[in-house]
């Protein structure tokens, strides 16, 4: 149900982690549900079949596991390479426009050598 709104599972995730926290707690879930019109009676149901570990809190892994592993490897990549997030950003932004462009990243995910996927 939820796949069928979004183009993936990432895009999905930050719908509903509406504070920005890198967690889904079921009211915000139930919020998000509302704003994409799913049936209320179902929202509970979809909630159980995503939260695996019955924790009552969504992470991105739990949404999708794939891609949490990628942004994780992400992180440490650039944190190894440069420091942190932060400053490889500011070192990939090859015309210094203050924004990174995605042919920017690409360019500099394969001069690094960085063997994620890039979207």
């Amino acid at each position: 149900v939820i796949d069928s709104h979004f183009d993936n599972r990432v895009v999905a995730f930050r719908h509903f982690d509406t504070n920005l926290s890198n967690a889904v707690v079921y009211p915000e879930f139930e919020a998000g549900c509302k704003k994409l019109q799913i049936d209320p009676e179902r929202i509970p149901f979809i909630w159980r079949s995503l939260d695996d570990d019955i924790s009552g809190v969504l992470t991105l892994a739990e949404f999708d596991e794939d891609s949490d592993n990628v942004l994780r490897d992400f992180k440490v990549f650039c944190e190894t390479h440069f420091g942190s997030v932060g400053a490889a950003f500011d070192a990939m932004d090859d015309d210094s426009s203050g924004a990174l462009s995605h042919r920017e990243f690409e360019s500099a995910m394969s001069r690094l050598g960085f063997a994620g996927s890039i979207p």
